[in-house]
């Protein structure tokens, strides 16, 4: 019961947004990011999805926790390596915040 009356406020919360959704991943010092580079993060234009707001994005949970230079509906997720992130490329996705 309690799990139901959890995802019907987790529903009833989140808006879904269509988004580009790209990857990132370790980078020089130096750079424009302020991303925190951590698994489970994404990057984020701060006037469109606030930081510490929760972002799902095909079945994981991330936390926007940084800008990445682009503006708009743009996400950039972090991945653990250059090779993941060529894999995963651009998508066009929903997203749901929360």
């Amino acid at each position: 019961m309690i799990l139901l009356i959890g995802l019907l406020y987790l529903c009833s919360t989140a808006k879904l947004l269509h988004c580009d959704v790209t990857a990132y991943c370790s980078i020089p010092k130096g750079s424009h990011w302020t991303a925190k580079q951590r698994i489970g993060t994404c990057a984020v234009d701060p006037k469109v999805i606030p930081y510490g707001k929760k972002v799902l994005i095909r079945g994981k949970w991330y936390l926007a926790m940084g800008k990445h230079g682009k503006r708009g509906r743009v996400v950039d997720i972090f991945m653990t390596s250059r090779h993941k992130c060529m894999q995963f490329g651009r998508q066009k996705l929903r997203v749901k915040v929360k």
